[in-house]
């Protein structure tokens, strides 16, 4: 398998010459690629394409190449190298956008330069916590099949079987009341009204959150009532979340 094969690049170009000989080179080094011409066709093809990488020119017409940034820049999802003939013009833009990841290649008729930035872009971007690729910048994120909590902040934390499948119902019920019975039956069915180990269990996994993440994790415990995963919250790669 070429080392590039996983990765998609979009080219948004409006000279059809320089897309395609960027597209060859692209195919050349194992990666899969399309181009447009617009910031416009790039949005409606996102629609039904898959991207890893979004490759622009700094002077694409139209919708240019600072509102795409701005929309990069709340989306997350997507690694960008600008390309341009100026530096002075893609350091302008950088001081445009302050905190927006993007690299920035010169335009030549040599793309190794342009190929080494799409090499380290799409390093730092398999680099990046698995909430900020989604978008998920402002929840907790519990990726149930790795058995991983991400924080707000990108921070990740790995966790027991028992730890996920006790975050797993919380999270998955986000801001709503779980009663502790539902709870401690899924946990052990051989003592369901064992509410000591339940609380002994979440103390543990708040003090494991706050000692290896800094975090406080936003579980409230109502007295007589049940527990509540009091934050933003998402469950992805879970195939058996828990009745309500």
């Amino acid at each position: 398998m070429a080392p590039g094969s996983n990765f998609v690049i979009a080219i948004v170009d409006a000279d059809e010459a320089v897309r395609r000989r960027i597209e060859h080179q692209l195919h050349q080094g194992g990666y899969r690629a399309w181009g447009c011409g617009s910031v416009t066709e790039l949005y409606k093809k996102l629609v039904a394409h898959q991207v890893d990488l979004i490759l622009v020119d700094i002077n694409v017409p139209g919708e240019g190449v600072f509102s795409l940034i701005q929309h990069l820049s709340v989306a997350r999802r997507y690694a960008l190298v600008v390309m341009g003939t100026s530096i002075e013009a893609m350091e302008h833009l950088r001081g445009l956008a302050p905190g927006v990841n993007m690299l920035f290649s010169t335009k030549t008729a040599d793309l190794r330069d342009l190929l080494a930035c799409v090499v380290v872009a799409l390093q730092q971007r398999t680099e990046m916590p698995l909430n900020l690729r989604l978008g998920v910048t402002r929840s907790w994120l519990l990726d149930y099949g790795a058995g991983t909590l991400y924080a707000p902040d990108g921070k990740r934390l790995d966790l027991t079987s028992r730890e996920l499948d006790l975050l797993a119902r919380l999270m998955s019920s986000s801001r709503l009341m779980v009663d502790k019975l539902s709870i401690s039956t899924q946990s052990d069915p051989s003592t369901p009204d064992n509410f000591h180990h339940l609380d002994s269990q979440l103390y543990r996994l708040r003090k494991k959150v706050q000692n290896q993440m800094g975090q406080t994790l936003p579980i409230s415990s109502v007295h007589g009532w049940g527990i509540v995963f009091n934050g933003a919250a998402m469950v992805i790669n879970c195939v058996n979340l828990y009745s309500q």
